[in-house]
């Protein structure tokens, strides 16, 4: 299986390129901790999400509050998914275990029905 990333640095069409090559291989586009990956560009994970990107990993261990805010509401508002993941890679990142992150219980709710959307699709 391919896998592609949205980087940051690249402009919005060519990360269109990668979205489209997700979603014609069958995949949902997500974008996995954009808190790191666009620290102090988060701005542009709007853009992204209006231009094909399906979620956001909203919940991990890299996130602070303020963006776990940030994310959650910029998700909902465009009604897209909700993920969550401890981006655990076994003994390059030995401090993160498999499976723990936090979630805020505000978000629960949706992070749910998002889960519940990707079981059924």
């Amino acid at each position: 299986m391919k896998t592609t990333a949205i980087k940051d640095g690249e402009d919005v069409s060519g990360n269109r390129v990668k979205v489209k090559i997700v979603k014609n291989s069958g995949g949902i586009p997500v974008i996995a901790h954009p808190g790191l990956n666009f620290r102090g560009k988060e701005d542009i994970v709007p853009e992204l999400l209006d231009n094909g990107a399906m979620g956001l990993e909203v919940f991990n261990n890299y996130h602070t509050p303020p963006q776990v805010t940030y994310f959650a509401t910029v998700t909902q508002d465009r009604n897209a998914i909700i993920t969550c993941g401890s981006d655990f890679h076994g003994k390059t990142k030995p401090k993160i275990n498999i499976g723990d992150y936090v979630v805020d219980e505000e978000y629960r709710e949706y992070l749910n029905t998002s889960v519940e959307w990707l079981t059924w699709r």
